[in-house]
């Protein structure tokens, strides 16, 4: 009888769980010129990674770019050019929410 009811009592006590949707990502486009080599982007992308809050890292060697899709709330684009500056290169962003090239 117990094993029965102990499911109602849980919901009672604890409530619905519900599930928790992520925070909106934001996404920032930096133009990164030091990239000279095929391993820049790879030790770039390693280092944003890191970085709380960063979801996904997409670099082009060609361009000189890297998309970054990141959690607003936990990271900053300040932040995020700033490990890329801790990294060796650096960056300075050419799209952002508020800016668009």
């Amino acid at each position: 009888m117990l094993l029965k009811i102990l499911p109602l009592i849980l919901l009672l006590v604890v409530g619905p769980v519900r599930a928790q949707e992520p925070p909106p990502s934001q996404t920032v486009v930096l133009h990164v010129p030091g990239m000279t080599c095929q391993f820049c982007p790879v030790t770039i992308r390693k280092a944003l990674m890191r970085l709380p809050g960063v979801r996904e890292v997409r670099t082009d060697f060609e361009s000189r770019r890297v998309t970054v899709e990141f959690d607003g709330s936990r990271l900053s684009i300040e932040e995020i050019t700033s490990a890329t500056r801790d990294a060796g290169y650096e960056s300075e962003p050419l799209q952002t929410p508020d800016r668009q090239e």
